[in-house]
C-alpha cells in the first residue's frame, strides 16, 4: 500500500496525460497502469459515498467502466485525476439517488437542527420548506455541503467527518457554520421576498 502512495506522488499530471493519452490511442496497458496506482484512491472515494465494501466494489466497478468508455472524451486541459474523480463522484451520487428514490427516502426530513434552532422555530419542515432546503444545500460550495451531507444526512461527528474529509476539525467547524449559515440567509431572504 505504501508502494502505491509512493507511486501516487510521484505520478505528475503531465506524466498522468501522456498515460491518458496512450489510452484513448487504444494502449490498454496504460489504462492498467493508471487503475494499478489510482484504483485505491477511487475505491475509497467510492466507499467513503456507501459505508458499504459491496456496493463500494458495484460503485467502483461501473465506474472504471464508464472512465473506461469516455476516455476518449478526456479534455488534457483539465488534470486526469479531477476528471477520473468527477466520474467516480459523479457515479456513487447517481448510485445514491437510485437508492433515494427506489426507496422514497428523503434524507433532509431526517436533518436535526434541533442544536442550531431558534425558539420559535420548530425542527419539523413542511414538504415545501424540505424542497427549499435541498435546493439550497445543493447550491452550497463544494466544502460545507460535503460537511452539512456527512453531518446531517449520514449521522457523523464533527472528528469523524473531518477524518472522512480529510480536513482539520477547525475547517469542518467553520465549514459546517459557513453553510448553515448560507442556509438561514437564504431562507430569511426568500421569506423577505415572498
Amino acid at each position: 500500500m505504501v508502494a502505491k502512495k509512493e507511486s501516487l506522488e510521484l505520478m505528475t499530471d503531465k506524466e498522468l496525460a501522456q498515460l491518458a493519452q496512450r489510452v484513448v490511442e487504444g494502449d490498454d496497458e496504460a489504462f492498467d497502469r493508471i487503475m494499478q496506482i489510482y484504483s485505491p484512491y477511487f475505491y475509497k472515494l467510492c466507499l467513503n459515498f456507501v459505508h458499504s465494501k459491496d456496493k463500494a466494489d458495484d460503485i467502483h466497478q461501473e465506474a472504471t467502466i464508464k472512465m473506461w468508455e469516455k476516455m476518449s472524451q478526456y479534455d488534457s486541459s483539465r488534470t486526469f485525476i479531477k476528471w477520473a474523480t468527477a466520474i467516480y463522484k459523479n457515479t456513487a451520487i447517481d448510485y445514491l439517488r437510485k437508492v433515494k428514490s427506489r426507496n422514497n427516502i428523503h434524507y433532509v426530513n431526517n436533518i436535526d437542527f434541533s442544536r442550531y434552532a431558534t425558539p420559535e422555530r420548530t425542527t419539523s419542515i413542511s414538504e415545501e420548506e424540505r424542497l427549499d432546503l435541498e435546493k439550497g444545500i445543493t447550491s452550497l460550495p463544494e466544502t460545507p455541503r460535503e460537511v452539512i451531507t456527512v453531518i446531517y444526512f449520514r449521522g457523523y461527528s464533527l472528528s469523524e467527518t473531518a477524518r472522512l474529509l480529510g480536513k482539520p476539525g477547525g475547517t469542518i467547524k467553520s465549514a459546517l457554520s459557513r453553510g448553515l449559515n448560507k442556509l438561514r440567509e437564504k431562507s430569511e431572504l426568500e421569506k423577505q421576498i415572498a
